[in-house]
């Protein structure tokens, strides 16, 4: 008989507010969780969903959200970094988004079209220069209808399906948008933008360390 231990890990994230809230009181957040360990801080987070809960949506923004605000009705498909999404009605297989304008990452640089194609990129095509594996790998449960995508402009991106895909938008709750200029400006190294992590969300990463653990 083989033995499963759960280890319960004592986590302790400090995370600084992307914007200041009048009258709350500033400090570091600290989250415990029973997470096997700090889960993946570049906006393809590991660890499940309480990864994605804990350093996912602190951080970064998703395209769309699940409206989570009641506990007596059904959950909604609510705006995210895109403002509204639409099907062809001459081609239900393709999806037009468009993307919320002003909205920065937290190392300044603009969230547009180009971000939402180089994080489809970074996931889907292994032959771009953003590549990876890991992001490939915890994301393809979200992004795996999508079969071809492009920027029609700055505000505007279309996904294509493979057929008729009503269910596709609301997989894309777990797609976080990371920072492709953090990325150049860390030198391509994603090792080097887990130390340093950009996104659109609530709060701005600043360290993590780990506060010990017990199994």
């Amino acid at each position: 008989m083989v033995s499963k231990a759960t280890v319960w890990g004592l986590l302790a994230a400090l995370l600084l507010p992307a914007t200041s809230v009048a009258g709350a009181e500033q400090g570091p957040l600290r989250i415990a969780m029973t997470l096997a360990d700090i889960p993946l801080t570049d906006g393809a987070p590991d660890q499940g969903t309480e990864g994605l809960r804990f350093l996912g949506y602190t951080v970064y923004d998703p395209l769309i959200r699940w409206d989570l605000s009641s506990a007596d009705q059904p959950a909604r498909l609510v705006p995210g970094l895109a403002t509204s999404w639409k099907q062809d009605p001459q081609d239900p297989s393709r999806w037009i988004f468009e993307l919320r304008q002003g909205v920065k990452f937290h190392d300044g640089s603009l969230f547009n079209a180009d971000a939402v194609i180089w994080n489809l990129e970074r996931a889907l095509n292994d032959k771009s220069p953003q590549f990876d594996r890991s992001a490939r790998a915890l994301t393809i449960a979200s992004l795996w209808p999508i079969v071809g995508y492009r920027k029609l402009d700055d505000w505007h991106v279309e996904l294509q399906t493979d057929g008729v895909d009503t269910v596709m938008p609301s997989m894309l709750n777990r797609f976080l948008i990371a920072s492709p200029a953090q990325w150049e400006k860390v030198g391509r190294d994603y090792q080097a933008l887990r130390r340093n992590p950009s996104g659109t969300g609530p709060w701005r990463f600043r360290a993590h360390r780990n506060a010990g653990s017990c199994s």
